[in-house]
């Protein structure tokens, strides 16, 4: 579904990713781990369009996409959900997601804001407020529901549980595996190896911007995490 291979991107002179490259099967969940800095972050932004890559080729549904602009790659079906939950603070939980509505795809089943209340409960009694006066963790629910909305086919979340309570926590790890289960794939950048443990199928560590490491989540041995991930 989504193929980076030779990827490189630079900030000004600074180069943060030097030939990143892996794949992300069609319905599984993918996660990019690594310290701060590592370049999770810089890695879905350019996969996103958000900056853009020197080098490299990401292929999304078969389409080489390098070069394509955000809202190109969000009607081809890829949807983002960045780090800070940028909702429409002014506007309904209910408003929010009938903002980021989009035609159905033939692919996957479309996505309502009744079928979303349900993989997302917690937003069902809020759906009346408005966006600046719901929880942090209703806000980062709201932020996927509203991406979910444009029906993409590959969606990328970058550090979903960051801030989150443990109990709000579990609650997204849930949504991200019955996302899983309808068919939808994730590619996802987290910190929290418990979390991604929890919901990935394959991970990709980073160091410095390059691929120290990738295979099943469930082959991710102690040695590993501590030469790569322990801070």
């Amino acid at each position: 579904m989504l193929s980076v291979s030779g990827l490189e991107t630079f900030y000004g002179p600074a180069q943060a990713l030097f030939d990143v490259g892996f794949d992300v099967p069609r319905g599984r969940v993918v996660a990019l781990l690594g310290r701060n800095g590592a370049g999770k972050s810089t890695t879905l932004k350019s996969i996103m369009g958000l900056v853009s890559p020197a080098r490299g080729r990401i292929v999304f549904a078969g389409q080489d996409v390098v070069g394509l602009r955000p809202h190109q790659l969000y009607r081809l079906g890829l949807g983002y959900v960045p780090e800070e939950r940028r909702i429409f603070t002014g506007l309904t939980v209910e408003e929010n997601l009938t903002v980021g509505q989009q035609p159905p795809r033939p692919e996957l089943p479309p996505w309502t804001a009744e079928k979303l209340y349900a993989l997302f409960p917690n937003l069902t009694d809020v759906r009346r407020r408005l966006g600046g006066q719901i929880s942090g963790g209703e806000q980062q629910m709201l932020t996927i529901a509203r991406t979910l909305m444009g029906n993409p086919l590959v969606l990328l979340l970058d550090e979903p549980s960051t801030g989150l309570a443990p109990r709000i926590t579990a609650q997204l790890a849930q949504a991200i595996l019955d996302l899983r289960e309808s068919g939808l794939t994730v590619l996802l950048s987290e910190q929290n190896l418990r979390f991604a443990a929890a919901i990935a199928d394959h991970a990709v560590i980073l160091e410095t911007g390059r691929v120290r490491w990738s295979g099943a989540m469930t082959t991710l041995d102690s040695a590993t995490k501590e030469a790569l991930l322990t801070v």
